[in-house]
């Protein structure tokens, strides 16, 4: 990781340098526990489950949100 003061500026791979204005920490739901970074990431992990059904026409266009769930329409 590339880093600008306390700032991710980009990623470092074995060929490459890539500088950018944002960097995204996709390791997971335990990110937060990362020993390699300098800086710690702060992440709560959250179970999760997902129901896959067929239903022919779309239900709804936008996320529907309720304190314990969310739902995200998701073409095949």
């Amino acid at each position: 990781m590339r880093l600008r003061g306390r700032r991710a500026a980009g990623v470092e791979t074995a060929e490459k340098v890539i500088e950018s204005d944002w960097v995204v920490h996709c390791a997971g739901s335990w990110s937060g526990e990362d020993l390699g970074l300098p800086f710690s990431v702060p992440s709560v992990p959250a179970r999760g489950q997902i129901l896959q059904m067929a239903t022919g026409a779309p239900l709804f266009e936008r996320v529907v949100r309720s304190p314990r769930a969310y739902l995200v329409q998701r073409s095949e």
